[in-house]
């Protein structure tokens, strides 16, 4: 139902349907929406609660994933390391060659590092190759069959000295790696027996971590 007042004005009832004012008035026919004083959208103190609820779930959430970052960190290099040294047992056994297992040269990349000293750091990676020639070192004969970065928060420590050899029979030095995440408590102790096969359990002594934490 419509209502036109004396000045010519033609009003519709607002509905789903119609949700305007049509006008005529001296011969010219316009359309106008209708005045509605409800407000939309949020008030200042609205706006400024939702603010600080986002802001405390941030800072609760931030931590959280931050701890799930380094966890799957020190996990994938722990099954990195867990896998080159099944590489090294599987190759030296299919190729009778002797396979090494060293810690990168710092400046080289491609090659092993010099140094043998007792619990040395590994967290600048590793490399798997076979030794062909048998002569002990890494050359132009031998064949590289992997090499491994890690992220600058994870160490590593060999708890011996020098490298790790596998022989044809599958054999190695019994040894162990400690493997640690300097931004968190995961741990992981990589332990490899005289037989070549290597299990992997928490650090259980107070001096493995720490050596392992201070490992530089």
């Amino acid at each position: 139902m419509s209502i036109i007042n004396n000045r010519g004005y033609l009003y519709l009832p607002h509905s789903t349907k119609y949700d305007f004012i049509f006008i005529k008035e001296n011969n010219t026919s316009v359309f106008k929406l209708p005045s509605d004083n409800k407000q939309s959208g949020f008030s200042l103190i609205e706006t400024m609660i939702a603010l600080a609820i986002v802001s405390i779930l941030i800072t609760t959430a931030i931590p959280s994933f931050s701890s799930i970052i380094n966890q799957t960190r020190l996990s994938t290099t722990s099954y990195k390391l867990q896998h080159s040294l099944a590489l090294a047992r599987q190759s030296a056994i299919s190729s009778g060659n002797k396979v090494h297992l060293c810690a990168l040269d710092p400046n080289d990349p491609n090659k092993c590092e010099e140094s043998r000293k007792f619990n040395s750091n590994w967290s600048q990676g590793w490399m798997v190759f076979a030794d062909v020639n048998d002569n002990n070192e890494l050359d132009s004969h031998d064949n590289i069959l992997s090499i491994n970065n890690t992220p600058h928060t994870i160490n590593i420590v060999f708890n011996q000295r020098g490298r790790l050899r596998f022989f044809p029979d599958g054999s190695a030095r019994s040894a162990g790696f400690y493997i640690c995440n300097k931004k968190s408590e995961e741990n992981r102790h990589i332990k490899l027996l005289y037989s070549g096969r290597a299990r992997t359990t928490k650090i259980s002594k107070n001096s493995q971590l720490i050596t392992c934490l201070s490992a530089n």
